[in-house]
């Protein structure tokens, strides 16, 4: 949505809300509640489905974050092992952690969900509705933000999951970064930033009986996975 919004003209201010995973000090992040300072007049929430969601950040800490390559490694690992916050090395017992995993990730959701569905001049848009219809929905979003002139055909191309794979894995370093994607290490494909990209891609990724347990923690949370 980055790479669209910013092709189209929008102008935006992106951040997570508050969920760390990208600065080492703040890995093991506890969910304690939503930030209002994050915030602008006028926010767009978009989610996705807490399980992909959980599967996807698996790859980001153990890939991009959380390992040998990263400056701060032993400094993260340090803080971690103190805390007793070390991030699982297999992705089942990742997704079913209650500080790493989808547990965190719905209650993320539901708690901005509910402090947004209160406000007016916000909205809240999942992943998965983009992925069904990304023209309609790209169009509200740039409608929301008050772009009056833009290609809507080349924006939903250009932006297309494999068009922006194509992007990330042919493009220059240094245009790279201003997208904030990484490129490939090796020839490991989960190592991308535009990885997989799919609907319920948890499926593939999980054992039956994570996906039965995580589908419940996902349900306490009136989330439907």
């Amino acid at each position: 949505m980055r790479f669209a919004l910013t092709l189209a003209g929008a102008k935006y201010r992106h951040n997570h809300g508050g969920y760390a995973t990208r600065d080492p000090n703040e890995l093991g992040y506890r969910f304690e509640g939503v930030r209002p300072e994050n915030f602008g007049d006028r926010t767009i929430f978009l989610h996705r489905n807490p399980i992909d969601t959980a599967v996807s950040e698996f790859y980001q800490v153990r890939n991009r974050i959380f390992n040998e390559d990263h400056p701060h490694f032993q400094e993260m690992t340090a803080r971690l092992t103190r805390e007793n916050l070390m991030p699982p090395e297999e992705i089942d017992a990742f997704v079913l952690h209650p500080i790493w995993g989808c547990r965190k990730v719905c209650a993320f959701n539901r708690a901005h969900i509910n402090y947004f569905a209160k406000r007016r001049r916000n909205k809240v848009i999942s992943y998965e509705d983009l992925r069904a219809d990304p023209r309609a929905r790209i169009a509200e979003l740039l409608d929301f933000f008050g772009v009056e002139s833009y290609d809507i055909d080349h924006v939903v191309e250009s932006s297309s999951f494999d068009s922006m794979k194509r992007f990330e894995l042919n493009s220059a370093p240094e245009i790279r970064k201003k997208h904030a994607l990484y490129g490939m290490k090796g020839d490991d494909p989960n190592t991308l930033k535009v990885r997989r990209g799919m609907v319920r891609g948890y499926l593939d990724a999980l054992k039956p009986e994570t996906v039965e347990t995580a589908r419940s923690i996902c349900s306490k949370y009136h989330i439907q996975a």
